[in-house]
């Protein structure tokens, strides 16, 4: 069941055979932080089972947030399960890009392309992409690496490492 305050609404979803889903909209910040964060401690982590954290409808999010996302990827680890990213908004990666969290992360454009990468037996399906959905090198968004590493985004339109996390 989704709950919400006027800036932050959560919704979790959980199936024996599938992922673990949970779907964040709105501001994730001091304020709303804590709500995300007792949903990850809620959630029905094991051995080999997967965190799909969808921040598909994520309008905002600072360093609290940012902590509260670590938050649950070490939840996930200590359990044994995998956790991913699916659908980041562009600021939301630039933030993991530049803090080099997005290293920590699997990012995946949508929660079906997550799904498909971490279920067993469904390995390969889904390939992680980084900022933008620009799939390539994870040094491509580091602010320190070369400027002119090239990779190809969605849409096969050209982006340099430096374009990809402005």
């Amino acid at each position: 069941m989704p709950q919400a305050d006027a800036d932050l609404v959560v919704t979790l979803q959980a199936s024996p055979a599938g992922p673990c889903l949970i779907t964040v909209s709105g501001e994730l910040d001091y304020h709303t932080g804590p709500r995300l964060r007792a949903y990850l401690d809620e959630a029905p982590l094991r051995p080999g089972a997967a965190l799909v954290l969808d921040l598909s409808g994520l309008t905002h999010c600072d360093s609290i947030g940012v902590a509260v996302l670590v938050h649950g990827y070490r939840r996930a680890e200590a359990a044994g399960a995998t956790a991913a990213l699916a659908g980041t908004p562009a600021g939301t990666f630039r933030l993991l890009c530049l803090t080099g969290l997005d290293r920590l992360f699997s990012s995946y454009d949508s929660v079906d392309a997550a799904i498909a990468a971490l279920l067993p037996g469904r390995a390969g399906r889904g390939q992680p992409v980084h900022g933008f959905g620009c799939p390539g090198s994870i040094l491509a968004c580091r602010p320190d690496a070369e400027t002119e590493v090239p990779h190809t985004c969605v849409g096969n339109a050209s982006w340099s490492a430096a374009h990809c996390c402005q």
